[in-house]
């Protein structure tokens, strides 16, 4: 009576499921929707470059107007202090020199502002500022007595960096006027009127916006004994009238390929393809796409994709009475980090490629510590460079996992305990091979 019944089973399931789409034909169809895709993004991404075409605002302020005395005079191989004192002679001003201050100088002044005056005179490592009705001249020491009579302080907020960052990239003639407080996320800047300039403009050219990279990923399964019922491998080419193929993808030995056509006019290393490509093969049931994430993330930063479950187990750690929870990730797991090149490359660190079979009870052995587990797992770990939106693939990982199934005559299955005769029920260890595409695009 069973064996009529699966008979009857396998009659109805023929007579209701389509074959498949032709490989050949989701192959084309994937082109034409990847090309779409393609202009849409270049369009998107010409309009907000277009966007942020007006030029950014200046780091600085500019020094206010020289509204001082005007001076004038014809100065050879004359002394610092002494021409500092002659020329505020002239402009009728008080100016107070530090000790350290020396030198001499040259040069010819024909009605020149006392301020822009004195800028010209002093030498590197000099300063001045206005205390009241007159000024001082310091040596540009944070430690100077005359320096701080001169300095104010300003507070820096940082607009895209860390405090710390930015404190660590100025360069030592202008850190030592910077006082950082991680916790607020600011920057405390001491010094005159001329110095704060000179670091404020240091750190408007530091203070950029960080690169970003979007990485997208699709991961998929092609069960190994599918390829035999549909005819369908991961190697597969399209032919062109010529004999040559347009394109060739491979998912074999650890590692993928996708070459392009002649003259790279299909584009079949665009993400856009690949997306399109599997959606459509998955939609035919060749494969099974388990996760499809997006994600953007800073220049050289880490990300993590777990498709899977977590473990609990506990280890005792050399006292019966002391027991430590720990975890152990099983499933499809992505460790990897994409760094932006030069001549628009992205190199993709992948720090982790692994697949694992799920932990079951009979993978528990006892041991002196407690009841571990044993994984099984397969890994992988590589550097490549690609261009900027290319696509690099990993397959040949092979996961082994238990599948239930079960299938039953429509109506028939249902009725009350005659329902097991038309209900087929088998439980089935499969070994799945997992591919994964992975793409990164800077983000501009």
């Amino acid at each position: 009576m069973r064996t009529a019944a699966s008979l009857l089973l396998l009659v109805l399931a023929s007579g209701c499921v389509s074959p498949p789409r032709p490989v050949d034909e989701l192959f084309q169809e994937a082109l034409e929707v990847s090309h779409a895709r393609r202009e849409a993004l270049a369009r998107a991404t010409a309009a907000q470059r277009a966007a942020r075409a007006c030029p950014p605002p200046p780091a600085d302020l500019p020094p206010p107007p020289d509204a001082s005395p005007r001076v004038s005079d014809v100065l050879v191989e004359t002394d610092l202090r002494e021409a500092i004192a002659a020329l505020a002679a002239q402009a009728g001003l008080q100016v107070a020199v530090d000790h350290g201050v020396e030198g001499t100088v040259t040069t010819r002044l024909d009605r020149v502002p006392f301020e822009t005056a004195l800028v010209s005179l002093l030498p590197i490592g000099v300063t001045w500022g206005r205390v009241g009705g007159g000024y001082v001249v310091a040596l540009e020491d944070p430690q100077s007595p005359t320096f701080a009579a001169i300095s104010r302080t300003e507070l820096y907020r940082p607009r895209h960096l860390g405090a710390a960052q930015l404190l660590a990239l100025l360069p030592p003639h202008c850190a030592r006027f910077a006082r950082v407080s991680a916790e607020r996320n600011l920057l405390a800047l001491s010094g005159p009127p001329a110095t704060l300039r000179r670091v404020l403009r240091e750190l408007g050219a530091l203070d950029l916006p960080v690169p970003q990279v979007e990485i997208e990923a699709i991961v998929c399964e092609l069960a190994p004994y599918h390829r035999l019922e549909t005819g369908f491998d991961f190697e597969h080419g399209v032919p062109l009238p010529g004999g040559e193929k347009a394109g060739h993808i491979r998912f074999q030995d650890l590692a993928g390929s996708g070459a392009i056509a002649p003259m790279g006019e299909l584009g079949t290393k665009s993400f856009e393809f690949y997306s399109a490509f599997v959606r459509l093969l998955a939609t035919e049931g060749y494969v099974a796409i388990r996760a499809a994430p997006r994600l953007r993330v800073e220049d050289g930063a880490p990300a993590k994709i777990l498709i899977g479950e977590q473990t609990y187990f506990t280890v005792s750690q050399g006292r019966e009475f002391f027991r430590e929870l720990r975890t152990i990730d099983t499933g499809i797991v992505l460790e990897l980090s994409a760094r932006i090149l030069g001549g628009g490359a992205v190199g993709i660190k992948v720090d982790r490629a692994e697949v694992s079979d799920s932990i079951r009870p009979t993978s528990l052995v006892p041991g002196p510590d407690g009841t571990l587990p044993t994984v099984s797992t397969r890994r992988v770990q590589t550097t490549v460079t690609i261009a900027d939106g290319e696509t690099v693939v990993i397959g040949g990982l092979v996961r082994k996992r238990t599948v239930a199934r079960s299938a039953g005559v429509p109506v028939l299955s249902d009725i009350p305990i005659f329902g097991e005769l038309f209900r087929r029920r088998d439980e089935r260890e499969e070994e799945a091979e997992v591919a994964i595409f992975i793409t990164a695009r800077v983000v501009e």
